[in-house]
């Protein structure tokens, strides 16, 4: 469960990292709440290699919801890289706890 105030949430991904653009979409499946997303950045061996930063919502309706990462140069590390990004459930005031579902969609270009 996500905390109420804006939290890091990490993204393992399947892959090793390469230096073509990654996608991210975050997508809203049901419940009473959306989901805020402030920043998502990409990090090689503990060090960020990339960052879109911009607000966008998983819900209804949908805004800005999606975010690309392109490392800088080719990643030569065999390590996994790992996605962070900075959410927070959108609940209004006297709210009950955070009760939605969705999906986090990754997609890397060859």
């Amino acid at each position: 469960m996500l905390k109420e105030q804006w939290s890091k949430l990490k993204i393992k991904l399947p892959q090793e990292c390469t230096q073509k653009t990654i996608g991210i979409l975050f997508l809203y499946k049901q419940g009473m709440h959306g989901l805020d997303i402030k920043s998502v950045d990409l990090w090689e061996k503990g060090k960020q290699i990339a960052i879109d930063k911009h607000l966008g919502f998983a819900g209804h309706p949908p805004k800005a919801n999606s975010y690309f990462l392109t490392p800088p140069q080719p990643i030569k590390s065999k390590r996994k890289c790992v996605i962070t990004a900075l959410v927070k459930p959108r609940l209004p005031l006297g709210h009950p706890p955070p009760d939605s579902t969705g999906e986090i969609w990754t997609l890397i270009k060859k």
